[in-house]
């Protein structure tokens, strides 16, 4: 699977997620900001075929994590983010940008416990053997993410 956006850090794709939230005014944490990444990168795979970013997926023991957006938030823990990672490029991309912003838009209702439910059934709990934190492979991401779209078909 080719990445076409040239290996875009996912960090980049969790900016701009929550610069959106940030300009529609609705709150995101740091758990919000990693699983709409996350499902920003599934739709992605299951449409195109190829990744958004090459960072690894892993399944931790509390659900679906990107540890390098993690990394960056955690501080937050359950309060809202105020501002975007300062460090991050912008996303120059229509496709990716359009992708980013209707995955913003259809689960900016959802609360953060109903959108780790979505995120961990039934990728999560596949990957996850033990309490270690293990890589989920693209290719169930990209399985699981091809089934969400055919049920809503």
């Amino acid at each position: 699977m080719k990445n076409i956006y040239k290996n875009t850090p996912a960090i980049v794709v969790a900016n701009h997620i929550i610069i959106w939230h940030i300009t529609h005014k609705i709150p995101i944490t740091a758990l919000r900001a990693i699983k709409l990444t996350y499902i920003a990168n599934g739709f992605h795979l299951a449409l195109f075929g190829c990744p958004i970013f090459k960072e690894s997926v892993q399944a931790w023991k509390h659900g679906v994590i990107i540890p390098s957006v993690y990394s960056a938030f955690k501080h937050y823990r359950y309060n809202t983010i105020d501002e975007p990672f300062k460090f991050a490029e912008s996303i120059d991309n229509n496709v990716l940008i359009d992708l980013l912003d209707k995955v913003c838009n259809t689960f900016a209702k959802w609360c953060d416990e109903t959108l780790s439910i979505y995120c961990n059934e039934p990728t999560w709990a596949k990957s996850m053997s033990s309490n270690l934190e293990i890589n989920i492979s693209n290719e169930l991401i990209c399985n699981e993410f091809k089934r969400k779209i055919n049920q809503n078909n």
